[in-house]
């Protein structure tokens, strides 16, 4: 984005949206179709962001057990857990 506040800032407004992921390597193009599949539990982009600026014990423990949360987020969300 060649902004280094960018970052700070998106985070700041928690307009999170939706994101993707990508499944298989390849071209994407103007037109071209996109599937979605949405969940019907589990944690949210919306949930993940809130807690970057939170103490919810509750959220930080549903991240910290939730096998679709990236591995990553879940030792982050128990450490912080711990801290609170």
């Amino acid at each position: 984005m060649g902004d280094a506040g960018f970052v700070d800032r998106f985070g700041d407004a928690a307009r999170f949206g939706a994101y993707f992921r990508i499944v298989r390597e390849g071209d994407v193009g103007a037109g071209d179709e996109i599937e979605m599949s949405p969940r019907a539990d589990g944690i949210t982009v919306t949930e993940l962001g809130r807690a970057l600026h939170t103490t919810d014990v509750e959220l930080l423990d549903r991240i910290a057990r939730d096998p679709a949360v990236p591995e990553s987020w879940r030792d982050w969300a128990a450490r912080r857990r711990v801290r609170q």
